[in-house]
């Protein structure tokens, strides 16, 4: 009788243990499908005309902070300290890969781009031309869409016109108008995507 009772409880707590372990898989495959896709992204430089400048020669270079709600921030120079372009550069600066990274599931990542000046004879130090922000949002549940892309104004308080075009042909082209107090620049950007495998 003691076997028999044993034997039956064996089989009630195997049964149960085998449900469970089939509501966590249910589990588990419901919060995969709802999890996207991790995207590569690359933010290029397409081009930077200047349009006027005070100064005899101008040293420029691009100020990348990058943020994330799941990682700690960044900073990357363009091109490397202690280069910097000229005037005669600029010509040659085309799809120029400034940024690339991976913005995963549920992340938002915020690129604050910066053109400067590179003053080395100043006390000042550099001058900032303007701030634009990019954000990189893959928090959409919608499977169809690889990734949110938004650029705007980085919103500081500097004494410098910056002014956005977009192009309605190429919604991820952009370009921006850099005013500082020696001079003026358009600077173009654009940005590619692709879900990683």
């Amino acid at each position: 009788m003691f076997k028999k009772f044993l034997l039956l409880w064996l089989i009630i707590l195997t049964c149960v243990t085998v449900n469970a372990d089939n509501i966590s898989n249910i589990d588990n495959f419901d919060n995969e499908a709802n999890v996207n896709p991790n995207v590569e992204v690359k933010v290029y430089l397409d081009e930077i005309k200047l349009n006027k400048a005070t100064k005899p020669e101008n040293k420029i270079y691009i100020q990348i902070t990058e943020y994330s709600n799941i990682s700690h921030a960044k900073e990357h120079r363009i091109p490397t300290y202690p280069k910097h372009w000229l005037k005669r550069d600029l010509l040659k600066l085309k799809n120029i890969i400034l940024w690339q990274g991976v913005v995963e599931s549920l992340e938002t990542k915020q690129l604050i781009i910066s053109l400067v000046e590179n003053e080395f004879i100043s006390l000042r130090g550099d001058e900032s031309l303007g701030s634009i922000k990019l954000i990189l949002d893959n928090q959409n549940q919608d499977q169809n869409q690889k990734i949110n892309i938004a650029w705007d104004n980085a919103g500081f308080k500097e004494p410098i016109q910056i002014k956005k075009i977009i192009n309605k042909k190429l919604p991820n082209h952009i370009v921006f108008q850099m005013q500082g107090k020696h001079s003026d620049y358009l600077v173009k950007f654009y940005v590619k995507t692709r879900l990683q495998k």
